[in-house]
């Protein structure tokens, strides 16, 4: 399967992921991951950072609030009073659905804001961990040449196992961005350890030479 086939895979998963996660986390039980994962961003990068990233998450929430989508969420968020005037008109079954939507956009809101947080959260990660994201492409490519220097055997096999590996892990932030538990920020560079190694691993076995 084609790397860009695989990304559009995951790419659909994860928005599939977020209209279903209101379907069963409400939107109190996500502000409560959402105050944990607060006091942990907060705790693990510092007020200067870790403020930045809560800011930008705050920015895109209101951006995205105040789009169409946004407009469309709100509005089937009802009031007591509307509620009850469902009901009149509708009976039971129109205050069932008017109190479905209200808990599925409100939660749906609430996810949102948490997509947005842990974005920048893997931003931050990402560009403190570039020298060893860094480190691990260079150790691969020394250890190509060294292979091609001295007439070693790149593997094929290793190749394309670890390529796939790579494109598995390489899915995980993507994950991390939906979860519908409180993560831990130490789970990027974790991550970023885990990949490190079939990273090092496709690029020291490369082919010199690609053909169709």
């Amino acid at each position: 399967m084609k790397t860009s086939v695989h990304a559009g895979f995951w790419i659909t998963f994860a928005l599939v992921a977020i209209l279903i996660v209101p379907f069963y986390k409400s939107a109190p039980q996500i502000r409560s991951q959402l105050n944990k994962e607060y006091q942990a961003v907060n705790e693990v990068f510092g007020p200067r950072f870790g403020g930045w990233a809560l800011e930008c998450a705050d920015f895109v929430y209101l951006a995205l609030s105040s789009s169409e989508l946004g407009t469309v969420a709100r509005q089937a968020v009802h009031s007591e009073s509307e509620l009850r005037e469902a009901q009149r008109v509708f009976g039971a079954p129109g205050k069932a659905f008017g109190e479905f939507g209200t808990a599925y956009s409100s939660a749906l809101l609430m996810l949102i804001y948490s997509v947005s947080l842990r974005f920048f959260v893997v931003s931050l990660w990402l560009a403190l961990l570039s020298p060893f994201i860094v480190a691990a492409v260079m150790d691969g490519i020394a250890q190509r040449s060294i292979k091609i220097a001295s007439f070693g055997y790149q593997n094929p096999t290793a190749f394309s196992l670890a390529s796939h590996l790579l494109i598995l892990i390489g899915v995980i932030p993507l994950a991390y961005l939906v979860l519908p538990w409180a993560v831990t920020p130490y789970f990027i560079p974790l991550w970023a350890v885990v990949a490190a190694l079939p990273t090092c691993l496709a690029i020291s076995h490369m082919q010199p030479v690609f053909t169709r």
